[in-house]
């Protein structure tokens, strides 16, 4: 079964949103079953708000950022929290 017949099932079961990394499957859904919600999981590396405007314009109404910027705030909140050390 296709990913795209597979998705319309889950929309005719009343499924809420679709959490996607494919941006192809995306373009697909959006274009074939529109009222779909779908939301951009962590492994569609987002790492700014251009891509998060990217995402919206795919059609997509939630991004989840890339783990690499906590991991990355984290560090600074850490160095700040230790002087630097």
């Amino acid at each position: 079964m296709s990913a795209l017949l597979y998705a319309a099932k889950l929309y005719d079961y009343g499924i809420d949103a679709l959490i996607l990394q494919d941006l192809g499957l995306a373009n697909l859904i959006k274009k074939f079953i529109s009222e779909f919600e779908m939301h951009l999981s962590i492994q569609g590396t987002v790492y700014n708000l251009q891509g998060v405007k990217v995402a919206k314009n795919l059609g997509f109404s939630r991004v989840v950022l890339a783990r690499e910027l906590f991991f990355k705030r984290n560090r600074i909140n850490y160095k700040r929290k230790n002087c630097g050390n």
